[in-house]
């Protein structure tokens, strides 16, 4: 009842859009998937340094992100299993909890609005605050975890899909199931 519209694509899968939304890409279809998600990724990393952008990749196939694995923009190494994803997500979720705190002592509604109090910071009128990085966390084949952790990858993936946004945190998350 939240999708605001459907478009059929090419006669196969749907694109759907959720205004307000995180990304969640799902068809029947292994290219379509693999292929937005490179496309995505390279146009994160084409317009963001590592100081802006910050990455968290999951594939748990290990056959889509090791190419990226000596990028400056990651947080951690390329995470293949379902026991590092979970610590990644309750990770994620303490520094959601963190950045909130941070956002609220600086008085900033959010992400954006803090790093331009930053900014103002850095050029001497205030205390001095660092910016703050976005922080992505891109999925692939979300199925594949849930079957070998399903109750605690969904907790933490709802847990920031609801709040995450405002502190930087996004999610794109793809599976074919």
């Amino acid at each position: 009842d939240k999708i605001e519209k459907i478009e059929r694509t090419s006669g196969v899968g749907y694109d759907f859009y959720v205004p307000g939304s995180d990304s969640f890409i799902g068809n029947g279809f292994v290219n379509h998937n693999t292929i937005f998600l490179n496309s995505i990724l390279l146009s994160l990393l084409y317009k963001n340094g590592p100081e802006t952008l910050r990455l968290i990749l999951v594939d748990p196939k290990r056959v889509e992100f090791p190419v990226y694995q000596d990028l400056p923009h990651l947080l951690a190494p390329v995470i293949y299993n379902a026991t590092l994803t979970c610590n990644a997500l309750k990770w994620l979720i303490g520094e959601m909890e963190r950045r909130f705190d941070v956002l609220a002592e600086a008085k900033a509604r959010d992400i954006s609005g803090f790093n331009e109090i930053a900014q103002k910071s850095q050029d001497g009128k205030e205390e001095y605050l660092t910016h703050m990085p976005y922080i992505v966390l891109i999925i692939d084949e979300l199925a594949d975890l849930m079957a070998a952790k399903g109750r605690e990858i969904e907790a933490g993936v709802v847990r920031l899909a609801q709040m995450a946004r405002a502190v930087g945190i996004h999610l794109i998350v793809a599976t074919q199931r």
